[in-house]
């Protein structure tokens, strides 16, 4: 019953995916009986899940997309179809130049088997259902500061949604907030995604292209070119694509060779048939001390390439709205920004806003010294209306916030409280 029920809860200083055997042991005193079993529970675990929709797909502690080589993470699977896995490893690339590149990735150096180790969870990547903004929605947050040295200073704060409703149910979209923690301004940095899928569980036979009109790299079996895997870029930044032989990656991926693919452009737009891979990247973009940017990515699967595309289009406009609510359709008299509900709150918010024509609305918060915190919309074209927009202040700690609207003729500013 509940009430022989009992929690078990680990410190913050807890190790991640540190498992604990509990021994539970039982008797009857009215019978010569007892007998012992043992529960092992695994506290922290540093990486997650997506599974509501076609993709079942792990994100780690430290920016995996997947999977880290040595197999830190479950992969991409298909729902009905979980034992065919449909990629190698992939994650999350930062860098600013070609000594400065952050990553769990594979490493380049020997023994070229083990990601670097660039990025350092600060937290686990939680996933709830349902989540805030989507029927599954994940978070997390790390550094670079594994780097050292060769750190480039920034802090990222990943989120994942997923929905399975028929038109949205082919792929997970990812956005990154990335802050510059370095103490100074960052210039020519590009962020981009490194995976290595295997579509069908082929490796062998695969063609790997990009299409830049939609900003999605794909691969496919040549053999049996169902389906069609691929990354877009969600957001409007410059695009930077490279395909490139699996072997080349295998063998050691060497920091040249990560900042070459996430920094030349269109180095190299298609290869194959083969074993290969990829990288899709976003940049060249600049970041004052202590500010954020944010760089949105899709996971996309698709029947043909046609679909493929089809599909990248309905989840680029489903992150255009990530968070924002149309209320009304009536046109408001003026703009206007209102106070916040509940206020104080924990984790969650609403912050409604009037728009008295079509306008370009950027949402910030920031925190009582006036440092921006986070974006929650930046340069969004939003008709005439009421509308709503949800904050999770999950990773934020007790105190006074500022969240500030600002468009091309109306900039307001309200003050709210974050209780914990």
């Amino acid at each position: 019953s509940l009430s022989n029920t009992f929690e078990v809860q680990a410190k913050p200083s807890c190790p991640f995916d540190k498992s604990v055997t509990f021994r539970l042991r039982t008797s009857n005193n009215a019978y010569p009986y007892e007998s012992t079993n043992n529960i092992v529970i695994k506290f922290r675990q540093g990486w997650a899940t997506h599974d509501i929709n076609n993709l079942i797909m792990s994100l780690t502690k430290d920016g995996a997309v997947g999977k880290k080589t040595e197999g830190y993470g479950s992969g991409l699977f298909f729902s009905g179809n979980s034992g065919i896995a449909q990629m190698v490893e992939g994650g999350l690339m930062i860098g600013v130049s070609n000594t400065k590149v952050s990553d769990v990735c594979r490493r380049g150096q020997s023994p070229a088997t083990v990601s670097d180790t660039d990025f350092v969870g600060l937290s686990s990547y939680i996933i709830n259902t349902p989540g805030i903004f989507a029927d599954q929605q994940g978070n997390g947050l790390f550094n670079d500061n594994g780097a050292g040295s060769n750190k480039i200073g920034v802090t990222v704060k990943p989120q994942s949604y997923a929905w399975n409703t028929v038109q949205d149910e082919d792929y997970i979209l990812l956005r990154y907030t990335i802050k510059n923690t370095s103490g100074a301004g960052i210039t020519n940095l590009f962020a981009g995604i490194y995976i290595y899928f295997k579509p069908g569980g082929s490796t062998s036979n695969n063609i790997t292209a990009v299409n830049t009109q939609n900003k999605v790299g794909y691969t496919y079996s040549s053999s049996n070119p169902d389906p069609y895997l691929g990354v877009a870029v969600m957001t409007d930044h410059n695009l930077n694509f490279k395909a490139m032989n699996a072997l080349d990656v295998l063998t050691g991926f060497t920091t040249q060779e990560k900042w070459d693919a996430l920094s030349n452009g269109i180095s190299a737009d298609s290869i194959g048939p083969g074993l290969n891979c990829m990288v899709i990247s976003a940049g060249p973009l600049s970041i004052n001390a202590g500010d954020s940017v944010i760089i949105g990515f899709a996971v996309v699967k698709g029947s043909s390439l046609g679909n493929l595309i089809a599909n990248t289009i309905r989840a680029k406009s489903k992150y255009g709205v990530i968070g924002i609510e149309k209320i009304s359709s009536d046109v408001p008299r003026r703009y206007k920004l209102y106070q916040n509900y509940p206020n104080p709150f924990n984790p969650a918010t609403t912050i409604k806003f009037d728009l008295p024509k079509q306008d370009e609305v950027t949402i910030k918060i920031f925190d009582i010294l006036g440092r921006e915190a986070q974006v929650i919309l930046k340069n969004e074209k939003l008709s005439a209306g009421s509308y709503e927009v949800r904050f999770d202040a999950h990773s934020f700690s007790s105190g006074v916030y500022f969240y500030r609207i600002e468009t091309a003729d109306f900039v307001g500013v309200k003050k709210m409280v974050v209780v914990k």
